[in-house]
């Protein structure tokens, strides 16, 4: 159901609506994956890439609410 959603979220508000900028798209797939890494590698996610994920999920979080403040 995740990847639906995002591919989605791509597709229609990315790609063809152009509602946000393409590089969400990458933010998305991303975030994913250090979750995926940090819920199932024994790898431990890093500080510094955990920031990182909270500052583009902030920026994400700032375009999807100016968009419904419209």
């Amino acid at each position: 159901m995740l990847k639906w959603v995002q591919a989605e979220f791509n597709r229609k508000l990315i790609k063809r609506q152009k509602i946000y900028p393409a590089k969400l798209k990458s933010y998305l797939l991303e975030m994913q994956l250090v979750r995926n890494m940090a819920d199932y590698e024994y790898e431990a996610v890093t500080r510094k890439d955990a920031s990182r994920q909270i500052h583009k999920a902030e920026e994400m979080l700032r375009y999807i609410e100016k968009e419904i403040g419209k």
